[in-house]
């Protein structure tokens, strides 16, 4: 007769490397490292060792400004209205 243990579906980790981070945010790891310093501390396990929080970068990502929330760019409006401008001289 064979017993079969019951085993738990795979959870996410708690605590990520560098690469489970990045995949988690969506970007790329040469991205991940160029925001370290905006993102939530790594955790430090032992001298080299080091992890981040999912539960940290899930809170993070969410507390980021839409681009909408932020507004146009100045520059880009800039342009936007002088380019309006330039259209309405063209129809007057």
């Amino acid at each position: 007769m064979t017993t079969h243990r019951h085993v738990p579906p795979t959870q996410p980790p708690i605590l990520m490397t560098a690469v489970e981070a990045a995949g988690l945010l969506g970007i790329s790891l040469r991205a991940f490292h160029k925001s370290r310093l905006s993102m939530p501390p790594p955790v430090s396990i032992g001298l080299r060792l080091l992890r981040w929080r999912r539960e940290d970068l899930i809170a993070w990502a969410a507390s980021l400004d839409t681009i909408r929330s932020r507004g146009e760019p100045e520059q880009l409006a800039r342009g936007r209205k002088a380019r309006q401008a330039g259209d309405e001289s063209v129809r007057g």
